[in-house]
């Protein structure tokens, strides 16, 4: 993204300017991961409903876990999830499929049962790569419309979430 925002301006980035720049926003996430960040609509009752009927809820993610972990305990959503990993959870990450098994070994669930839901194409691809099926959402930030990507299912509301899920595995 820096690198992006600098080519953008016509300015070059030196690598030890680039290495300092990242070290520098990566703590201003930290410190401001949840300042003005809101849930989107639907979330609360698709987690509620995994719940309630007896699913496994994991998160994995490319942030480093303890951001992840940060993000979800100060949206209050933290106790749904029985596992989360992120980049440094393991010596690989997303789009390699054994991070998204590995995520669902550790929160005691089964590949076979299991769904991914993301919105772009590391999401997608670690979920085909390792056979699982995956909901996209078509509100992320992915660079292209993921319905290119060729997801098992696409929503745009989180409401459809948790029949969309079932479906998928019923």
């Amino acid at each position: 993204m820096i690198k992006h925002a600098f080519a953008l301006s016509g300015c070059h980035l030196e690598q030890s300017k680039l290495e300092e720049l990242f070290a520098e926003t990566v703590e201003d996430y930290d410190r401001n991961i949840a300042v003005d960040t809101v849930l989107y609509p639907g979330i609360r009752g698709s987690l509620e409903a995994f719940q309630v009927n007896g699913w496994l809820l994991a998160v994995c993610t490319n942030k480093p876990i303890k951001q992840a972990t940060k993000l979800l305990d100060e949206l209050n959503i933290a106790p749904h999830f029985v596992a989360v990993t992120g980049v440094d959870s393991f010596e690989f990450k997303k789009p390699d499929p054994r991070h998204l098994t590995r995520t669902i070994e550790l929160a005691g669930g089964r590949t076979d049962l299991a769904v991914m839901v993301g919105d772009t194409i590391t999401d997608i691809l670690a979920a085909q790569n390792a056979g699982i099926p995956v909901v996209a959402v078509d509100f992320g930030y992915s660079d292209v419309h993921v319905k290119t990507l060729a997801p098992d299912r696409v929503i745009s509301s989180f409401d459809d979430l948790y029949s969309e899920a079932t479906s998928l595995i019923i």
